[in-house]
């Protein structure tokens, strides 16, 4: 079972950082000053992110910590943010704090360790809020050892850290719009290797995708009407090739109500087009981010679904597409069908690399790759399929848009009394 609540806590706590320098004893200061950072290592909390949400109850603890005498360090190298390690038992119970040295080649070295409490915390700067930092390890082994550096707080605050449930008890809406790829090589509708074919008895891959995310995202949006466009095909009546033209053949209003009416127009879109080329993706990213350029108050939030079967063309207009459209309150999610590889998409889906074009990086992830083919259940069983590659697709968007709402500082509204929170559930 996959909820945006725990999803949400999970980044959440990935957030908990405590900042500081080190300033290791005199006898080692020329050695290593220059050199050490710190960062924070996470992965090892031992309670359930569940457990983690109820105990911080959505706050944030950032502890700005130094090591004593390090100002001056700080203030002339510009040193770097540590990687510190925090356990939470409970708001009112013990933190404990680890410290490493960190290493370019991830080879983090403990340095040592201390506990305190929120409740001390809380007091800010003071005489009580100056720890020892002890190993252990030399501390068993080395009777002259004292300590590893002491830290001293230097301030605390705790901030609200909103989740993507809030924002949608607040009213954000989700604008679910789909993008189907009718290039040629699909292969012929009505032959069955097509990855378009009409099958009596199943569905395709192209609507066993495009059901399963959006009888999800659905529940998320009001008036359930979704904007659906094809793209590679030659259109009726003049048989000019378009990158983005409505299923419904309504060039006003591409609008389709339901996945079943986006399904529907899917089909008859099949039985009236040429299936031709090539596979572009710009054209259709750029209309969905104009539409978002128009609401960027937080109430609403687009999700565009582009399903293909190929390698994009126009990989050097995409890319900009996806860079203009990574400031606005959107995100892409890509699902390729079929056997081609699809390595290209992998440069898009920017988990380690952000896209970049003509020098200008991507403002945020917004790109969710995933290749249809890895949740095909061997034994046939499309309920199955559709459920794990909903799982996945929607992993990311709850983060994407709290990262929009965060980079421009937007608070969800109060709670909707007559809007209850829809959720998901997904059974594996």
């Amino acid at each position: 079972m996959w909820t945006p609540e725990v999803q949400t806590f999970r980044s959440i706590h990935t957030r908990l950082l405590l900042h500081s320098v080190i300033n290791p004893k005199p006898k080692q200061e020329h050695k290593t000053v220059a050199s050490l950072r710190h960062h924070l290592c996470v992965n090892s909390v031992s309670l359930s992110w569940a457990r983690l949400s109820a105990l911080w109850e959505r706050s944030l603890a950032r502890l700005e910590l130094v090591w004593r005498g390090c100002c001056r360090v700080s203030q002339a190298r510009n040193a770097g943010t540590s990687y510190l390690q925090q356990r939470s038992s409970a708001i009112a119970g013990t933190v404990k704090v680890d410290v490493y040295d960190w290493d370019r080649d991830g080879s983090h070295d403990f340095i040592g360790e201390f506990t305190t409490s929120y409740r001390e915390l809380s007091r800010g700067q003071s005489q009580f809020n100056v720890y020892e930092v002890l190993n252990p390890k030399k501390k068993g082994r080395k009777k002259k050892y004292i300590n590893s550096g002491t830290v001293t707080l230097l301030s605390f605050k705790v901030e609200s850290e909103y989740t993507f449930v809030d924002f949608i008890r607040g009213g954000t809406q989700l604008n679910f719009t789909v993008a189907i790829d009718f290039t040629a090589s699909n292969g012929n509708p009505s032959q069955p290797t097509s990855l378009h074919y009409m099958s009596p008895y199943q569905m395709n891959a192209y609507a066993m995708a495009l059901k399963a995310v959006g009888e999800i995202i659905q529940d998320y949006d009001s008036d359930k009407l979704f904007p659906a466009y094809g793209f590679g095909a030659k259109i009726p009546p003049d048989g000019n090739v378009s990158h983005a033209f409505p299923l419904n053949s309504d060039c006003e209003n591409a609008n389709c109500v339901g996945i079943e009416g986006v399904l529907e127009a899917y089909y008859e879109c099949l039985r009236t087009v040429q299936l031709y080329g090539p596979t572009n993706f710009a054209p259709v990213i750029s209309q969905v981010a104009e539409a978002a350029a128009g609401v960027t108050d937080g109430s609403q939030y687009f999700v565009l679904l582009m399903i293909t079967d190929g390698v994009i063309s126009d990989m050097v207009q995409t890319k900009e597409a996806v860079v203009n459209a990574s400031s606005l309150p959107m995100s892409i999610i890509i699902v390729g069908v079929g056997p081609a590889e699809f390595d290209a998409m992998e440069e898009l889906d920017g988990d380690e690399i952000r896209v970049s074009s003509r020098g200008r990086v991507a403002e945020r992830d917004i790109v969710q790759f995933v290749p249809f083919r890895d949740y095909i259940d061997r034994s046939g069983n499309q309920v199955l399929s559709m459920a794990r590659l909903a799982k996945d697709v929607l992993a990311e968007i709850p983060e994407q848009l709290l990262s929009f709402m965060k980079s421009r500082g937007i608070e969800p509204r109060p709670a909707l009394s007559h809007s209850p929170t829809p959720h998901i559930h997904i059974h594996l």
